[in-house]
C-alpha cells in the first residue's frame, strides 16, 4: 500500500511538472475557457488581430465599446447591473498598430467583472454583454463584427462540504459570435463560441486595392527616343481615410518638392516625375475613390510640348492652370479597377530632300546634250588646228 501511494505521488508530481512546463513555454495570448473560475478583478483579455493582405496599411488605433444587453437568468436575490442596452463608459479599451506591410499582428485589451458592473453581486445570475469595435474611416480596411460575452456569477463553495461561502462569488465567461448563440447556449455543446484570442480580426487590402500605371511613348518620324519628359502627379483624398500611395515599379524618377527621391507619396502633395520613351511607373495601395491629377510640364493649350504633339491614349485631356500657365493633363478617380494613363508625344516633320528626284530624267538629258556639245566644240577646234 505504501508503495502504491509512493508511485501515485510521483505520478501526480510529474503531471504537475508537465502542466507547469507547458504553461511556461506556451506562446501567444491566454485563452479563457468557460469553466475557468475568475474573481471580480480578474482581467479578461480580448485580442485584436490586424491582418494586411496587400499594400501598406496606415497606423491606426482601434477602440471598443462595451454594452450591457440583458439578463439571461438570475436568482431572486440578485439585482441587474444595468438597465438593458446600457453602454458602459470604459476608458483605455483600445489597441494601437503602426503602419504595416503584409502580415499580421495581435494586441489585446482587458475587461474585468467589476468593470462590467458585477463587482458586488447579491445573488447568482448570467448576464449578456456586447463588445463591439468602433469602426474607423480607413478605406480598404474591413472592421470586425461584435462579440457577445456571457458572464455567469456563481456562489463560491467550500471544496469539502460544498457549502456556500456567503458573500463570495466566482465568475465564468463565454464568448459567442452572435446574440442568438449566447441566448441559446446549453453547456459544452453550445454552438457559435468564440475564443478570446480570436475575438476581433480586421483586414486591410483584401481585394480592394488597385494600381495606377503612368507610361510614356515617343513616336513620329523625328521623335527623340533619348529625350525625357517631366510630369507632375498628385493623389488627393482625406488623409484620415487613405494610406500613402506606394511606388511598386519605377523606370523613371520621382522626387518631392525638395528634390528628394521618394518611394511613398503623401496625399494632397505634388511630386515631379521624369520619364523617357517606353518608361513607366506603377503606383500601388490605391483604394476606391482616391483621386489623381497628372499633367505634363511645358505643354500648351494647343496640345504642344515644343515640337511634340501631346495626347493621352483613350482619354480626353484637360487644361490646368499652373503658376499662370496652361498645361495639359488628366484627372479622375479610382473606381474598382486598375488604371493606366499613357502619355504619347509625337514629333512629325518634313526632311530636307535637296534634289527633287522627279526631274532626274530631264536633268540627265540636259547633261547628255551638254556633254555632246562640249565634244563637238573640242572636235572642231582640233580640226581647225590641223
Amino acid at each position: 500500500m505504501k508503495l502504491k501511494k509512493f508511485f501515485a505521488g510521483v505520478l501526480a508530481a510529474a503531471m504537475m511538472l508537465t502542466v507547469g512546463a507547458t504553461a511556461a513555454f506556451a506562446e501567444g495570448p491566454a485563452a479563457i475557457t468557460h469553466n475557468q473560475a475568475l474573481t471580480a478583478t480578474s482581467e479578461i483579455p480580448l485580442y485584436k488581430t490586424y491582418e494586411v493582405k496587400n499594400g501598406t496599411a496606415p497606423a491606426e488605433t482601434f477602440s471598443f465599446q462595451v454594452k450591457y444587453l440583458q439578463v439571461i437568468r438570475q436568482d431572486k436575490a440578485a439585482t441587474v447591473p444595468y438597465n438593458n442596452e446600457t453602454v458602459i463608459n470604459l476608458t483605455g479599451k483600445e489597441t494601437a498598430f503602426g503602419s504595416m506591410t503584409k502580415g499580421s499582428e495581435s494586441k489585446s485589451f482587458t475587461v474585468t467583472p467589476t468593470e462590467l458592473g458585477l463587482g458586488n453581486p447579491t445573488g447568482t445570475g448570467k448576464y449578456l454583454y456586447e463588445i463591439s469595435e468602433n469602426a474607423g474611416q480607413t478605406v480598404a480596411t474591413t472592421y470586425a463584427a461584435p462579440v457577445y460575452m456571457a458572464v455567469t456569477v456563481a456562489h463560491k463553495v467550500d471544496a469539502e462540504t460544498n457549502q456556500i461561502k456567503t458573500g463570495e462569488y466566482e465568475y465564468y465567461v463565454t464568448m459567442f459570435s452572435s446574440k442568438e448563440a449566447a441566448l441559446n447556449a446549453t453547456g459544452d455543446s453550445a454552438t457559435g463560441k468564440v475564443n478570446n484570442t480570436e475575438a476581433f480580426t480586421n483586414t486591410y487590402g483584401d481585394g480592394n486595392l488597385y494600381t495606377l500605371t503612368l507610361d510614356k511613348t515617343v513616336q513620329g518620324s523625328f521623335g527623340d527616343l533619348g529625350e525625357t519628359f517631366t510630369f507632375v502627379i498628385e493623389f488627393t483624398g482625406d488623409a484620415n481615410k487613405y494610406a500613402n500611395v506606394v511606388v511598386e515599379t519605377n523606370q523613371g524618377t520621382i522626387k518631392d518638392a525638395d528634390d528628394n527621391a521618394v518611394t511613398s507619396l503623401a496625399l494632397n502633395t505634388p511630386y515631379t516625375i521624369t520619364l523617357g520613351h517606353k518608361n513607366k511607373i506603377v503606383f500601388n495601395n490605391l483604394p476606391r475613390d482616391i483621386s489623381y491629377k497628372i499633367y505634363e510640364k511645358n505643354t500648351t493649350a494647343d496640345s504642344k510640348n515644343g515640337q511634340y504633339t501631346v495626347s493621352v491614349a483613350d482619354t480626353t485631356m484637360q487644361n490646368f492652370t499652373i503658376d499662370g500657365k496652361t498645361v495639359l493633363g488628366v484627372t479622375d478617380s479610382v473606381n474598382d479597377a486598375n488604371v493606366t494613363v499613357s502619355f504619347v508625344n509625337t514629333h512629325e516633320g518634313t526632311p530636307d530632300m535637296g534634289v527633287v528626284l522627279d526631274n532626274a530624267p530631264y536633268i540627265a538629258m540636259l547633261a547628255i546634250v551638254a556633254i555632246g556639245g562640249v565634244a563637238l566644240m573640242l572636235n572642231k577646234r582640233r580640226r581647225d588646228e590641223e
